[in-house]
């Protein structure tokens, strides 16, 4: 009885979600970047003080623009360090965790560097990886006490580490976990059990293949194959952990965006969530039990920015955000919810021309679930 309950209500779900496409407008955005560069890999993410922050990668250079709450973003947006690839998040306590990729003529090679903002400017750049390898593809997770976990990958190994709120690399917190293995992504529930979901070559058939492991604090558990796809390459997993501890880890399987969740139970199903060509998928959770999530979606119509959410395990497409005869690159979000009402910061790399670099935009989107009719479709 139990499980045919459940079986409902997610049905329920994936209607509701359904719903929402009917009742939402299309997302208008801001160019925040405004430069003859191309502008690529956006993330944001508010401060402490609500302050929001944009970083971007723009000729291996990193820019930032922010935007007060109430006010407007800075006219020209401010560079942080050379580099790419930049993964950023922002902690309980509201200070802001940025990593990125960055060649070291020290070294001799590329590096993951961390900075966080100190309320008036970002801190010095950090090596926080000095290997002897090149280090790309990081990504961070702030923790409950105001440090953050770090991880990125060398040729065939995943590394993690721990970045004490001062700043520094634990030694003893620098660990492998598995060779083999690219493109990580970490996320960490209110409870501190450290989530990470990567891609890797499937022994038998040479297709990548999504695996999972969570450590809640006694090590690494075995690794769990999230995506189950012999025949197909499964890569650039995102992960997000909700505030009752579900999993949700969402990829790019051949030409779809596919998604599973983690739940008590285990894992559910992989369920495709896009339509036509899709890639460059991002998740997020909030702090009441949601996750929210953004792709890119290319078929003869053109490109779009596609919205979906979901919760329990669920995650259904909303709503499609931007429509464009032009290419539209990768996109983030950071949600907030308060109440029923889900407010979403978003960001993503779109051309204005044909010919013509990509710029960095920023929208919000929200929305209320009481507007879905939940009352009359659970009767």
């Amino acid at each position: 009885m139990r499980t045919r309950r459940h079986i409902v209500l997610s049905v329920l779900l994936i209607a509701l979600i359904s719903a929402a496409t009917t009742l939402a407008g299309a997302l208008s955005g801001t160019n925040i970047s405004n430069s003859d560069g191309d502008s690529i890999s956006p993330v944001l993410a508010p401060d402490g003080s609500d302050t929001v922050h944009a970083v971007w990668e723009e000729d291996e250079t990193l820019y930032t623009n922010r935007k007060p709450d109430g006010g407007s973003w800075l006219s020209t947006p401010v560079q942080i360090s050379t580099g790419s690839e930049p993964a950023l998040d922002r902690g309980s306590d509201g200070t802001l965790h940025l990593v990125w990729s960055d060649y070291s003529v020290l070294k001799g090679n590329y590096e993951i560097y961390y900075s966080k903002w100190l309320g008036s400017g970002w801190d010095v750049p950090l090596n926080v990886s000095s290997t002897t390898a090149n280090s790309s593809s990081p990504d961070v997770a702030a923790r409950p006490d105001g440090s953050a976990y770090v991880v990125w990958f060398d040729p065939s190994v995943i590394y993690f580490g721990i970045i004490a709120s001062t700043g520094v690399v634990s030694s003893t917190g620098l660990v492998t976990i598995g060779s083999g293995v690219q493109n990580p992504a970490v996320d960490v529930s209110a409870d501190g059990v450290v989530h990470l979901a990567w891609q890797k070559p499937d022994d038998d058939t040479g297709k990548y293949e999504i695996l999972y492991s969570r450590n809640a604090g006694s090590g690494w558990g075995l690794a769990e194959e999230v995506s189950r796809s012999p025949g197909i390459d499964s890569l650039a997993p995102d992960v997000a952990v909700t505030s009752d501890g579900i999993a949700y880890v969402i990829w790019t399987q051949g030409s779809s965006v596919v998604y599973a969740a983690r739940k008590a139970t285990g894992w559910t199903t992989p369920i495709t969530v896009s339509q036509g060509t899709a890639y460059s998928p991002f998740i997020a959770a909030d702090d009441a039990g949601f996750v929210h999530a953004v792709w890119t979606e290319q078929d003869t119509s053109g490109y779009r920015l596609v919205y979906g959410w979901g919760k329990d395990g669920t995650l259904g497409r909303a709503q499609t955000l931007v429509s464009s005869s032009l290419p539209i690159g990768e996109g983030a979000l950071y949600p907030v919810a308060s109440g029923s009402t889900f407010t979403l910061h978003v960001v993503w790399s779109a051309r204005t021309s044909a010919t013509g670099p990509h710029d960095i935009y920023y929208g919000v989107y929200q929305w209320d679930l009481n507007a879905v009719y939940l009352p009359v479709i659970l009767r």
